[in-house]
C-alpha cells in the first residue's frame, strides 16, 4: 500500500513539472509549431497526392516534428534548445521554399492543362500553402526569441550571486 501512494506522489511530480514547462511562452509556440506539423502530416496522408512529393515532404516534416518535441521537452537545457530551434529553423525554411515552389507548379499545371479539375488536396494545398508555413516559420522564431531571453535572464542572475 505504501509503494502504491509512493508512485501516484512520483507520478504527479512529474506531472507538475511537465504542466508547468508547458506554461512558459516558448512551449506554446513550439506547441503551435508542432500542431501544424502535425496538421501538414495527416492531411498529406488522408489526400491522394503524388507518391514522389509525399516522400520528399515527409523527409523534412517528419523530422521537424520529431525535434519541435524533443525541443519542447529539453526546457532544462536552453542551450540545446538553442542550437536544435536553429536547425529547426533552417528546415522549416526548407520546407516552406519546398512548398512554395509545388505550389507555384501546381497552379501553373491547372492554367495551362484546361482538363485539370483540381481535388480536394490541391485546394487546401493552396490556402496551406500561402499562410501555414510563415506562421509555422514565425512560431519558431519567436520560441528561438523567448528562449534566448529565458537564457539571458538565467545569466543575469547567476552574475547577481
Amino acid at each position: 500500500m505504501l509503494g502504491s501512494g509512493e508512485a501516484k506522489k512520483d507520478y504527479l511530480l512529474l506531472l507538475s513539472k511537465y504542466f508547468f514547462m508547458i506554461q512558459r511562452i516558448q512551449s506554446l509556440y513550439l506547441l503551435g509549431a508542432m500542431a501544424i506539423q502535425v496538421y501538414w502530416i495527416t492531411s498529406m496522408l488522408s489526400c491522394d497526392i503524388p507518391a514522389e512529393l509525399t516522400t520528399t515532404l515527409l523527409a523534412l516534416k517528419i523530422p521537424i516534428l520529431f525535434i519541435t518535441v524533443f525541443i519542447l521537452f529539453k526546457f532544462k537545457n536552453r542551450i540545446l534548445q538553442i542550437k536544435l530551434n536553429k536547425i529547426l529553423l533552417l528546415l522549416t525554411i526548407t520546407d516552406s521554399v519546398i512548398l512554395i515552389f509545388y505550389d507555384r507548379i501546381l497552379m501553373w499545371a491547372i492554367n495551362n492543362n484546361p482538363d485539370y479539375i483540381p481535388g480536394r488536396w490541391d485546394i487546401e494545398f493552396h490556402f496551406g500553402n500561402l499562410i501555414l508555413p510563415i506562421l509555422q516559420t514565425l512560431f519558431i522564431f519567436l520560441a528561438l526569441r523567448a528562449i534566448k531571453k529565458d537564457e539571458e535572464k538565467v545569466r543575469s542572475v547567476d552574475r547577481l550571486r
